[in-house]
């Protein structure tokens, strides 16, 4: 790791802190076992730094925190009354190790239901987008989540994982025909679908979205919801502004909740005066 920019070996250490008027020092000692600093050799020093002490919220009691936590980094600080002494810690190769751990626990507990393996695709999906050689190795697990032998599942989360890798990898043609065999599964549901078009529209595949708008509608009829949204977006789409009013309209009387309803408010807004609401909504 590095602890403030300087690298620090791994292993076990003892902390010492040394105050300062406009400084403090940070010692990590090799030696680990002594009670406190009344046995402390600098000769064993494995690491030193500085950080500057800062005005914190009242604490009782000597704390120390994790005051910051990110996925590749945290701040650690001394913190007792209004003190607070930080200094971070930073892990500059966390996807490489956080993959590899990914692997490991796949031969545990995890590895023995589909959704161990469909957990670590998305991982990478998130995560190592830019790094063919983690993709591929996403893919085999999304693979694995579909297929392993008394592990796999072909459901409609494991087959968009899937896709989403396919298409991470620049392999849209497949990605597009797994999510089309992911939408007709008896066990997809009206919203996996609606929010598998909407994916596919944020991501610029317009026509294929409207098909599985279509295909929604086909599945759980014209007058459900959120297929009526979507029938609103694929007339929309086709310039038939006074179709698309109407399913909108039908829309707003079924939205769920107040911030859908107001959606479809502007929808309507907008297909009044003429416009296709895809573009801008």
């Amino acid at each position: 790791v590095w602890v403030q920019d300087k690298k620090l070996p791994a292993g076990r250490y003892g902390l010492h802190m040394v105050p300062g008027e406009q400084e403090w020092t940070i010692v990590f000692s090799k030696n680990s076992s002594s009670w406190g600093s009344f046995f402390y050799e600098e000769s064993e020093d494995a690491l030193r730094v500085t950080t500057k002490a800062e005005k914190a919220p009242y604490r009782e009691w000597l704390t120390y925190d994790f005051v910051d936590r990110q996925p590749d980094s945290a701040t650690v600080a001394l913190e007792w009354e209004n003190l607070r002494v930080p200094f971070t810690i930073t892990v500059p190769n966390q996807v490489d190790l956080y993959v590899a751990r990914i692997a490991d626990d796949l031969r545990g507990p995890i590895g023995f239901n589909w959704q161990g393996w469909s957990s670590a695709a998305q991982y990478c999906v998130q995560n190592c987008r830019e790094n063919e050689k983690y993709m591929e190795q996403a893919l085999a697990w999304a693979q694995a989540a579909i297929d392993r032998p008394f592990v796999g599942e072909t459901n409609f989360t494991t087959l968009s994982t899937k896709a989403q890798v396919l298409s991470a990898l620049g392999r849209d043609p497949e990605a597009i025909d797994t999510i089309r065999t992911a939408a007709k599964l008896p066990s997809t549901t009206v919203g996996q679908i609606h929010n598998a078009a909407r994916q596919l529209q944020m991501q610029g595949k317009s026509a294929e979205a409207m098909e599985l708008f279509k295909l929604n509608a086909e599945r759980f009829g014209a007058d459900t919801w959120p297929v009526t949204v979507g029938m609103a977006r694929v007339y929309s789409a086709s310039g038939d502004y006074k179709k698309a009013l109407e399913y909108a309209k039908k829309a707003r009387a079924q939205a769920p909740d107040p911030l859908n309803q107001g959606n479809l408010d502007t929808i309507i807004k907008l297909l009044e005066g003429g416009k296709d609401f895809n573009v801008t909504n």
